[in-house]
């Protein structure tokens, strides 16, 4: 999107009489400025979104220009992760913070991370699991594996709440109180 705005910029003029425009106008909830008309750059848009998900995933990180800088100098040694939910949670941080090798007990404001960075992090792990995780878990858990034990311990909690414990009931005292 920021490339169909760099190329199809405005000139000082428009941009000028564009502004003189949205002062004017009192009435005005949402503003969107553009050089191009709504239907134009709706499709062109769309068309950037289309061409994303066609690209593989080596691509994408090309085509977001996804910078990865090496593991940083902290205290703790790197250890791989050890199942596939935290393979996907190194992957989600790898993304946001650009580091190309992340620990599982790398702490996250370690690597550089901040407090908007973990509100894209929480955004992410909603897509991946099915499980409620706060923001506060986060910062209670700042680790990949705290992450990923904090998660399986509350899918753990939903599927053993969710299903109440049956009592045994002969068949006489059933039908007996049915009749």
């Amino acid at each position: 999107i920021l490339d169909i705005a760099i190329k199809g910029g405005m000139t000082s003029q428009e941009g000028a009489e564009a502004f003189s425009r949205i002062v004017n106008r009192k009435e005005l909830a949402h503003i969107l400025v553009s050089p191009l008309e709504l239907n134009a750059l709706k499709f062109k848009i769309e068309e950037k979104i289309s061409d994303s998900h066609d690209k593989p995933d080596e691509d994408l990180a090309e085509q977001n220009s996804i910078t990865v800088h090496s593991r940083p100098n902290i205290a703790t040694s790197y250890v791989a992760p050890g199942s596939e939910l935290e393979e996907n949670i190194v992957g989600i941080w790898k993304e946001i913070l650009g580091i190309g090798e992340i620990g599982v007990y790398d702490d996250f404001f370690e690597l550089g991370g901040h407090s908007l960075m973990f509100t894209q992090v929480l955004s992410r792990l909603k897509k991946i699991t099915t499980v409620s995780i706060t923001l506060k878990d986060l910062f209670d858990k700042s680790t990949i594996r705290g992450i990923a034990e904090k998660i399986q311990d509350k899918g753990k909690e939903k599927t053993s709440g969710s299903i109440p414990k049956l009592k045994k009931v002969s068949r006489d005292s059933f039908t007996s109180k049915n009749n």
